[in-house]
């Protein structure tokens, strides 16, 4: 099934996304390397960071191969997200979203900004 249209990506060995021109191939990718997508899970308290690779682009026209998500479930953020354009950026956001958990910070939707400690 041709699917170049639908935005669907993997990575090649430096982490960049390739556009996939059927879903065999993606299909393929899941199975060869199925853990490659995992970027980070870090547990604090009841809070669960994850960051993936999502594999379908989510820039809806606007921005470029938006491609990565980190998502916080349970505690006082939970399913805050926040989406990347490259590896790096996703592994830095994962970084910089435990570093505010951690010194107890919670996102404000209100500010769009992390607050102090509880």
């Amino acid at each position: 099934m041709d699917i170049s249209s639908m935005g669907w990506y993997i990575l090649d060995k430096d982490n960049n996304p390739v556009r996939c021109n059927t879903m065999e191939e993606k299909i393929e990718y899941d199975k060869t390397y199925p853990t490659r997508k995992i970027l980070g899970r870090t547990h604090i308290g009841e809070q669960r960071i994850s960051t993936v690779f999502l594999g379908l682009e989510h820039g809806h026209g606007y921005d470029k191969h938006v491609l990565w998500e980190t998502m916080i479930f349970g505690g006082d953020n939970d399913q805050y997200q926040e989406r990347y354009n490259s590896h790096d950026k996703a592994m830095r956001g994962h970084e910089e979203i435990v570093i505010n958990i951690v010194m107890g910070k919670t996102y404000c939707n209100d500010d769009d900004k992390w607050k102090g400690e509880k």
